[in-house]
């Protein structure tokens, strides 16, 4: 049914000039990023012709030294972490059809990674994912979201394995700062800036704790955007 939609979807927007845009959400180590991956394979797989690119919410983050400076740094990932120029100056030259280039987010690092670009050439499909993928001004041009759900214990977890792969033998002595970013970052942003962004989702796809597809429930819709 979700690739159905998207066809369908997809078929009524080639007139138009700017891409077919897609928006991923939900929690943070829900599975975005691949999901998206996963998503960008089966679209290819039935849109061979298509053009089909991904970029992440992460790419329009501040850099650690300028969220430092403006004393930001503990609220990484709310809204007022994000450079909205950077944001717009993007959405225009999507719209006049250029080519754009972004930096890349580096999770090992957690900061932006200048030297490692990612380019966006007229995709025909334009797949964004993110915590704030479905939230105002990210969503200006989404013609299709998709809102990711799984138990919340089960995605702590996921959280905490993938931290242990990030820091390696540094696990244990980093785990009091692991568990605190979940619970006064990460879980209080997911409530207040993501969770209610699940209303105005298309489509709601949830997993069980091998990350499997249990469910996926999409609701009609009678207009594009």
């Amino acid at each position: 049914m979700l690739l159905k939609q998207l066809k369908t979807y997809f078929q009524q927007s080639l007139k138009k000039t700017m891409p077919f845009i897609i928006g991923i959400t939900g929690n943070v180590a829900v599975g975005k990023s691949t999901f998206a991956y996963q998503l960008q394979k089966y679209l290819q797989q039935n849109f061979e012709q298509a053009k089909i690119n991904i970029i992440s919410t992460d790419y329009f983050l501040y850099p650690n030294n300028i969220l430092r400076q403006k004393k930001l740094f503990d609220r990484k990932g709310f809204p007022e972490t994000y450079n909205y120029s950077l944001l717009e100056k993007f959405w225009q030259k999507i719209q006049q059809g250029q080519s754009v280039s972004l930096p890349t987010y580096n999770h090992a690092q957690k900061d932006l990674d200048f030297q490692v670009t990612t380019t966006i050439n007229q995709p025909d499909i334009l797949i964004i994912e993110g915590l704030l993928a479905l939230t105002p001004p990210f969503d200006r041009y989404n013609n299709y979201n998709i809102f990711l759900i799984a138990e919340l214990e089960q995605n702590f977890n996921w959280y905490l394995q993938r931290a242990h792969k990030t820091y390696g033998s540094n696990y244990q002595q980093q785990l009091p700062h692991i568990k605190a970013a979940w619970q006064h970052i990460n879980l209080p942003n997911y409530q207040a800036n993501v969770l209610p962004r699940s209303q105005t989702a298309d489509c709601h796809i949830t997993f069980d704790e091998q990350h499997h597809i249990i469910n996926c429930k999409v609701r009609e819709k009678n207009a594009q955007k």
